[in-house]
C-alpha cells in the first residue's frame, strides 16, 4: 500500500514498518518505537480511509478476535420452534425457554431465554428497516412537483 510507504513528506524519513520485537528482547524502547510506528500507520490509514471507515476496521479487528461466532444452525432451530410455537398460540418465553433447554441441552434455559430475546429484538430491527424502506420507496415522488 502506498499510503504507508513512508512518515510524513520529507524525503529523510524510514519507511514505515511495524515489526514487533521478541519477548526476550521486550524492553520499554521498543514498545515506545511499536507505538510510534503503529500511530503513524493509524494516522496515515485515518487520512486516506477518514474517521468513520477506520473505527470500523478496528472495531472489526476487535471483535474477530473476540471469537464470538454465532451458532447459526442453533438460532435456526430456535427461531423456526419459537414460531411454531407461536402459530399456536401465546407464547411464555421463560418456559419456551426451558421447554427448549429440556430437549436440546447444551446452554442453561436461562442463556437459551436470553439469546432468543436477542434474535427476536434482531429480527423486528430488520422488520422496522424493511418497513421504513419500503415506505420511502413507494412514498410520493419528489420529481415534477412545484
Amino acid at each position: 500500500m502506498s499510503f504507508l510507504k513512508y512518515r510524513g513528506d520529507s524525503p529523510g524519513n524510514r519507511p514505515l514498518t511495524f515489526s514487533t520485537p521478541s519477548k526476550v528482547g521486550d524492553a520499554p524502547e521498543k514498545r515506545a518505537k511499536v507505538k510510534r510506528d503503529l500511530m503513524a500507520i493509524l494516522d496515515a490509514a485515518e487520512r486516506y480511509l477518514g474517521p468513520q471507515e477506520l473505527d470500523q476496521v478496528v472495531r472489526d479487528h476487535r471483535n474477530a478476535r473476540k471469537g464470538n461466532t454465532a451458532d447459526e444452525p442453533l438460532n435456526k432451530l430456535l427461531l423456526a420452534e419459537f414460531d411454531a410455537a407461536r402459530a399456536k398460540g401465546r407464547v411464555d418465553i421463560p418456559e419456551f425457554s426451558w421447554g427448549f433447554y429440556e430437549r436440546h441441552g447444551g446452554q442453561s434455559a436461562k442463556a437459551v431465554e436470553k439469546r432468543l430475546r436477542r434474535l427476536l429484538r434482531v429480527r423486528e430491527k430488520k422488520a422496522e428497516l424493511d418497513r421504513k424502506l419500503r415506505a420511502a420507496l413507494h412514498g410520493p415522488s419528489l420529481i415534477g412537483t412545484k
